[in-house]
């Protein structure tokens, strides 16, 4: 991978993480959890919460982004995506070996 999809996956994994991690964070503060539970379980909800905030944020910025290509720049802070590609072709590659 090259160093521009490794900038591209950092920015698409960072946007993902931090608004969803925002958003997240703003629903958690809403949860109420019942007092007999522990401090910790509140503190497992509330993270869970983040946690699939995240996920939905993603997910639903991925499907944006195929519908209407210019909002993975708004959405996701980049209009590309990361090319990946087969390990066994990237050692190929690097050594100079035709790719078979």
């Amino acid at each position: 991978m090259s160093l521009s999809n490794i900038a591209t996956s950092i920015a698409r994994t960072v946007a993902s993480k931090a608004v969803g991690g925002l958003v997240g964070a703003g629903a958690a503060v809403g949860v109420v959890v019942p007092a007999d539970l522990s401090e910790s379980a509140t503190v497992a909800v509330s993270g869970a919460v983040v946690v699939v905030a995240q996920v939905v944020y993603y997910v639903v910025a991925r499907w944006a982004e195929r519908r209407y290509p210019w909002l993975g720049q708004l959405l996701l802070w980049s209009s590309k995506q990361p090319v990946y590609q087969d390990a066994r072709t990237v050692r190929a590659v690097e050594a100079g070996r035709p790719l078979s």
